[in-house]
This record gives structure tokens, sequence and C-alpha cells, in this order.
């Protein structure tokens, strides 16, 4: 029998890049907060914005295997999809760029990768039981 992420592979696959689409299109909105000013909401939603597409990016392109090679890839274009989202908010009027904002992208790519290999290997430690 199949493995959930290996039967779903194309749904996560379309997961993640929605996911992109919707980190992008929220970041091409003008919000009325003051210029520079970063809320709590703006965190959680960098955190977990991209904690989402590392996660679904992991569990598409690794099919529920432990990969290192893929899972560093995919770390490395999730880090690089968050400073071009922040590059492009440079260019929307109302909004700006924020080296603050990458770090709490990167933190929820780096959390996200933790959680799906701590999620791997309790896997594989409860189908050995």
């Amino acid at each position: 029998m199949k493995r959930l992420v290996e039967k779903y592979n194309k749904i996560f696959w379309l997961i993640t890049l929605l996911n992109a689409i919707a980190i992008f299109v929220i970041s091409s909105r003008t919000f009325s907060s003051p210029y520079g000013k970063i809320g709590l909401l703006s965190i959680i939603y960098h955190f977990f914005a991209f904690f989402f597409l590392m996660l679904f990016l992991l569990m598409s392109s690794t099919q529920g295997k432990k990969r290192n090679s893929i899972i560093t890839i995919s770390f490395i274009l999730s880090f690089i999809y968050a400073v071009l989202d922040e590059f492009h908010q440079y260019f929307v009027p109302g909004r700006f760029s924020s080296i603050f904002d990458i770090g709490i992208d990167s933190a929820g790519i780096f959390f996200a990768a933790l959680f799906y290999l701590a999620a791997i290997k309790f896997r594989n430690i409860k189908y050995k039981l």
C-alpha cells in the first residue's frame, strides 16, 4: 500500500504551488500599517507562510523519505523565495523590505524541516515496533 505522501504527491505539489502564489499575491497588496512597523500578526504570517511552503515542498519532493540532498535543496529554494519575496515588496507601494522578515521566514523554513525530519523518524520508529 502506498504511503499518504506517495499516493497524494500531485496534490502536495499543487498545495506547494498555491502556497507560493498566495505569498506572492499577499506581498503585492498594500497594507495600511505605518512604514517600518512590524506587528505580531506580520511575524505569525511570515513564520507560518514559509513553514507550510517548506513543509509541503518537502512532502511533495521527498515523498516521505529522508533524502538529505533534496531536503537541502528545498531549504535553499525556500530561502531564496523568502529573499525574492522581500525584494518584490521593495517595489510595492506602501510596503517595505526587511531583513527581520527574512529571518522570520527562515525560522519557519528551519522549523518545518525539523518537524518533517522528526515526523519521518517517529514514523520509522513506530513501524519498527
